[in-house]
């Protein structure tokens, strides 16, 4: 597939693949119980991962003859940036058996139709960081907000290389931390 400068347009690359055909097809593959964890795509059973079940739709309906690893086609085919099919995956296959199915529909009804998907890498950092990182963050706290709100602003006001110092600082000492608990709880037994 060419490589192209204009802006993501999510579902708007083409017009087989718009939101509400890839959000029914998503809904036929967990009704048809063809999502599974820990592969691309198994011809012999029909079933295959978030990514997989993406191809087979795409190439049912754009004809596009994507491989069934390949994120970077599905991401192309949707209007995604590759770090969203990539993070779709990755979800998918962390999640719990039985919340897995619906994650493909929930990622396609949250993303809007059109929607220039190109400048949104570093919001869902942040969010990530304050939801998944922040409460169990303890003396990093401080320094993943930080992080959090230099990517939510394009690091105006504060230096994106010394927030990248501090942070490493944060990762080596609660290491240290966590080491010498180690030791600690090794040398009560």
């Amino acid at each position: 597939m060419p490589r192209t400068t204009h802006p993501l347009r999510a579902f708007f690359a083409h017009p087989e693949l718009s939101k509400e055909i890839m959000l029914a097809e998503a809904r036929a593959h967990r009704a048809a119980d063809r999502y599974i964890a820990g592969q691309y795509w198994d011809p012999t059973a029909g079933r295959g991962c978030a990514v997989g079940c993406a191809v087979v739709s795409i190439n049912a309906r754009a004809k596009l003859g994507l491989l069934h690893a390949d994120h970077a086609g599905v991401a192309a085919a949707l209007g995604w940036p590759k770090w969203l099919a990539y993070a779709e995956n990755c979800i998918f296959e962390g999640l719990p058996a039985a919340e897995r199915a619906a994650w493909p529909e929930a990622i396609i009804e949250a993303t809007p139709a059109g929607a220039d998907l190109s400048g949104v890498r570093d919001q869902w950092f942040a969010l990530m960081l304050r939801q998944v990182v922040l409460p169990v963050a303890g003396t990093s706290a401080t320094i993943v907000e930080r992080v959090a709100h230099g990517l939510e602003t394009g690091w105006a006001g504060d230096s994106q290389e010394e927030a990248r110092v501090a942070a490493a600082e944060a990762a080596e000492a609660a290491a240290a931390k966590a080491d010498a608990a180690a030791e600690a709880a090794e040398a009560a037994e």
